[in-house]
């Protein structure tokens, strides 16, 4: 397909920055997942708020992680957790989401069956995934997880919009604010 020269000579005029592109894309309510890895004896996360289904055959999810990322590095010495976080776990968002990022205390993991040492403790969903592909994007790397096990759980997931996080109930109606306070 050939692309009309008057379309590509205005697209040339278009700009944005990223403190516009970041105020914009506030606007865009987003789950909340905290990424697990092991490493040296600990689990070591990082929150993200970009994980998607991309396939289900074969079964492939996608996340982005920034390139400088401690965790980016340490996708392939095994399979990785993917916890999204449910409506009350606003605390355990804001914990791993910047720098530095302490390792994941065991009270929070699941503790139960076949990857639990990646497993957040009462998610709203979890995906044991492994690397299939990773593509340097900008100042990010965008992860293709194929999927190696999944399961729901019955809780409402936590939301992150307009530079916080809170929650939808089951029937669309908006919960009140999460705070971001300490560790539930």
């Amino acid at each position: 397909m050939r692309a009309n020269r008057a379309v590509l000579d205005a697209a040339k005029s278009w700009s944005t920055d990223g403190a516009e592109l970041r105020h914009t894309m506030a606007n865009v309510a987003m789950s909340v997942a905290l990424l697990t890895v092991r490493a040296d004896g600990q689990t070591l996360g990082v929150t993200i708020s970009s994980l998607i289904s991309v396939s289900l055959e074969p079964p492939l999810v996608l996340f982005a992680l920034h390139a400088r990322s401690s965790v980016l590095h340490r996708l392939h010495n095994g399979p990785f957790g993917l916890t999204v976080l449910a409506s009350h776990q606003g605390g355990i968002a804001a914990m791993w989401s910047a720098a530095p990022r302490p390792p994941v205390p065991p009270d929070l993991l699941d503790g139960k069956g076949e990857g639990s040492s990646l497993r957040i403790r009462d998610g709203a969903a979890w995906l044991l995934a492994r690397v299939d592909t990773l593509h340097a994007m900008g100042d990010h790397v965008v992860v293709v997880g194929r999927v190696l096990e999944s399961q729901a759980g019955n809780r409402p997931p936590l939301l992150h919009h307009h530079h916080a996080y809170g929650a939808v109930s089951p029937h669309g109606v908006a919960d009140a604010p999460v705070e971001h306070g300490a560790l539930p």
